[in-house]
Order: structure tokens, then C-alpha cells, then sequence
């Protein structure tokens, strides 16, 4: 029932086992929770690429969280779908000034931003290309 969408609390009612029962006994046999019932039809709209996630979340009432997290869950990865081509220019763009020796709170200033978020933008970065090399394979 984990892998269908079904909720510990809804499990729990129709088996009657415990909500740490059953965690365990689908850790313990390799079942993945799976994307729950109400956040299908939103992630189905978003991954058909008909609406993006604000609008399914609209259209759906589902919130754009419960969207993004069902998707990545969907992925069964914790990378993210593919980035627009604008995000991989500036991902490239604040890498190449990275190697040219400026340093983290230099490239920053820059671009008006913390130098942990150019840190978390390389980290990105780096975890999108491995994982575009992995899909090429």
C-alpha cells in the first residue's frame, strides 16, 4: 500500500498495523514510498510539461512543496529535474570566475548574493553534470 500513495494513518485503518510497523517492515523488505494519491494528478500535469508547477498547484490545490517534493520522490533521486538553459549560464558563468582564482566572497559581491549560496550554486552545479553524464551513459 506504500508504493500506491496510501498514507501510514490509512494503512493503519484498514490493517490496523501500527505506523512504525509498517515503516520498518518496508524498510526491512526495500519498499519506496511512492507519491501520494492527491499530489498525482498535479505531478502528472507538471511532468507532461502541459502546466508548470505554480499553475497545476493552482489547478490542483495541492501546494507547490507537496509538488516539488512528490516529483523528486517520483525521480527517486535527490537531484532535481533539468534546469532552464538560463540556470546552467550563470551555474557555468560563476564557475569559470571561480577558476580563475577569485575567490567564493569575490564572486559573491558580484552578484549580490551570500558567498553560501555561490558555494550551494557550484555544489549544484557539479551534482547536475555528474548526473547529465549518468543519463548520457
Amino acid at each position: 500500500m506504500l508504493s500506491n500513495g496510501s498514507r501510514l494513518r490509512d494503512i493503519h485503518a484498514v490493517t490496523g498495523l501500527s505506523p512504525a510497523a509498517v515503516s520498518l517492515e518496508a524498510r526491512a523488505n526495500g519498499v519506496k514510498r511512492g507519491v501520494f494519491m492527491e499530489a498525482r494528478e498535479a505531478v502528472r500535469l507538471v511532468t507532461e510539461g502541459n502546466l508548470s508547477v505554480g499553475e497545476a498547484s493552482k489547478k490542483t490545490g495541492v501546494p507547490k512543496h507537496k509538488i516539488y517534493y512528490a516529483i523528486r520522490v517520483q525521480m527517486n533521486s535527490t537531484s532535481l529535474a533539468k534546469p532552464k538553459d538560463a540556470e546552467i549560464r550563470r551555474w557555468n558563468e560563476v564557475a569559470e570566475m571561480k577558476d580563475t582564482g577569485i575567490t567564493l566572497a569575490e564572486v559573491a559581491a558580484f552578484y549580490g548574493v551570500s558567498r553560501q549560496r555561490i558555494h550551494q550554486i557550484l555544489k549544484k552545479r557539479t551534482a547536475y553534470l555528474a548526473w547529465s553524464e549518468k543519463q548520457e551513459s
